[in-house]
C-alpha cells in the first residue's frame, strides 16, 4: 500500500511541479512578479531541476508494465506569481514566500512516504527539493520584507 500511495503522491507532485514551471516562465515573460527577476530565473531553474528529480525518483521505482509517471490527478492551474493591484509588492512576496514554504512541506511528507515505500533515492531527491524550496521561501521573505 505504501508503494502505491507513493507512486500516486509522485504522479500528483509532477503535475504540480509542471504547472509550477509554467507559472514561473509567465512570472518572467510578464516581468510583473513581486520579486526581483533574477531570483524568479533561479526558482524557475530549480523547479526544472525538481521535476528531473522527480522524474528520476519514479524511473527508480518498481512498476508494473503500462506504470507511468503522468496520469496523477490535476492539480489546481497556478497563475504566475504577480504583484496585486491595491496590494503591492510585500503582498505578492508574502504569498510567494508561502507557496514555497508549502511545497517545501509537501515535498517533505512525500519523502516521509518515500522512506515508508523503502524507496531511499526518492526520498532523498524529495528531501533535496525540500531543502531548496525552504531556502527560496527564506530568499523570498528577505528580499520582501516590508516595513
Amino acid at each position: 500500500a505504501p508503494r502505491r500511495r507513493l507512486i500516486s503522491a509522485l504522479r500528483d507532485a509532477h503535475a504540480e511541479a509542471a504547472l509550477r514551471i509554467a507559472a514561473l516562465r509567465g512570472a518572467i515573460e510578464t516581468g510583473t512578479a513581486p520579486i526581483p527577476r533574477a531570483l524568479l530565473t533561479r526558482l524557475l531553474a530549480e523547479a526544472e531541476e525538481q521535476l528531473r528529480r522527480l522524474e528520476t525518483a519514479f524511473a527508480h521505482l518498481p512498476t508494473r508494465p503500462g506504470g507511468g509517471l503522468v496520469g496523477g490527478t490535476r492539480p489546481t492551474a497556478r497563475r504566475a506569481p504577480t504583484a496585486q493591484p491595491g496590494r503591492g509588492a510585500c503582498h505578492g512576496a508574502a504569498a510567494l514566500a508561502a507557496e514555497e514554504r508549502r511545497g517545501a512541506a509537501e515535498a517533505r511528507a512525500l519523502r516521509n512516504l518515500a522512506h515508508l515505500a523503502g524507496q531511499h533515492l526518492a526520498a532523498r531527491l524529495l528531501d533535496l527539493t525540500a531543502e531548496e524550496r525552504a531556502a527560496a521561501a527564506r530568499d523570498i521573505e528577505r528580499l520582501g520584507a516590508c516595513s
